[in-house]
């Protein structure tokens, strides 16, 4: 028996869902105007939100990553708490993992667009949080 591969799980949620991955991006902006301060009670907040309305309607989540690492190790935490959330709630796991992990080499070509919300939540992340210059 083979082993179920990413492509095969992309496919069913593609069949299943059709062809959108959500992004969960906690932008200060969009907190503002969801009425959320810029903390990371927050970004958890928000994103279970976005993680219920997804639920049975999408097959992709991607949280991303930077928007959480700007609030430090509260921020990992909450990021740690809605991925726990979005398992439970049915979303695939295996195909969030993938998103995760492998963002770095795949997604950023096929989603160039974000390419400036995560420099500047980097930049942010690096300035607020870790104290960098």
């Amino acid at each position: 028996m083979s082993e179920v591969g990413f492509g095969d799980l992309l496919q069913a949620a593609f069949q299943q869902f059709g062809h959108l991955c959500v992004g969960i991006d906690p932008h200060p902006f969009l907190l503002n105007e969801w009425e959320f301060d810029d903390t990371s009670v927050s970004l958890r907040e928000f994103s279970l939100r976005v993680i219920d309305a997804c639920v049975g309607q999408v097959g992709i989540i991607k949280p991303q990553v930077a928007f959480y690492e700007r609030h430090g190790a509260k921020g990992m935490e909450a990021l740690e708490y809605i991925i726990r959330r979005a398992r439970e709630a049915g979303l695939d796991s295996k195909s969030l993992n993938f998103l995760l992990g492998e963002y770095n080499q795949l997604l950023p070509a096929i989603m160039e667009g974000n390419a400036a919300l995560d420099n500047e939540a980097c930049v942010s992340a690096m300035k607020e949080t870790w104290g960098a210059d």
